[in-house]
C-alpha cells in the first residue's frame, strides 16, 4: 500500500499537488488500484489498511467480519462504487447505495435500448415515478 499526493499539471505548465491524499494498492487479482482519500494524510492510511483488510478477505474468500461491514456503511458512496467495480465489495451491496431514482433512470434507459416504443416508455416512466414519490 502507497498512500501520496498526486501530482499534476495546470494550465500555466505548472506541477502542483493534489489537495487529497490517494491510495495505491494491489487487489486481490494483483492489479493496482488507486482510490482518491481525503484531505487528511492518517484518515487516507486508515482507508488504506481497511482496504488492504479487505483485499484479503476476498483474497481467502471469507465473508467481511462486523468491524468491516460496519466501515464499509460509513464510506462514502463514490468510494463504495469505486471498490465494487473493482470487484472487493459485492454488487448487491454497492446497488444499496444507489438511490431508487438512478435505479428508474438505468431501467428507463434499457427500455429504449432494448426497442421498446415511446408509447410504452413514457407511460411507464410516468407510473413508476408516481409510485415512488
Amino acid at each position: 500500500m502507497r498512500v501520496f499526493k498526486q501530482k499534476y499539471t495546470d494550465r500555466k505548465d505548472q506541477t502542483r499537488e493534489s489537495s487529497k491524499w490517494y491510495v495505491e494498492f494491489k487487489d486481490h487479482n494483483e492489479i493496482r488500484r488507486r482510490l482518491p482519500g481525503f484531505t487528511d494524510r492518517g484518515a487516507t492510511k486508515e482507508i488504506g489498511r481497511r482496504i488492504e483488510k479487505l483485499v484479503a478477505l476476498q483474497t481467502m474468500k471469507q465473508p467481511d467480519d462486523s468491524d468491516t461491514t460496519a466501515w464499509l456503511e460509513s464510506l462514502p458512496t463514490m468510494s463504495k462504487q469505486r471498490l465494487g467495480k473493482f470487484r472487493l465489495l459485492d454488487r448487491h451491496a454497492v446497488a444499496h447505495t444507489k438511490p431508487l431514482s438512478a435505479h428508474l433512470d438505468d431501467y428507463i434507459s434499457r427500455l429504449r435500448n432494448n426497442g421498446r416504443s415511446e408509447d410504452y416508455v413514457k407511460p411507464t416512466e410516468s407510473r413508476i415515478r408516481a409510485i415512488l414519490v
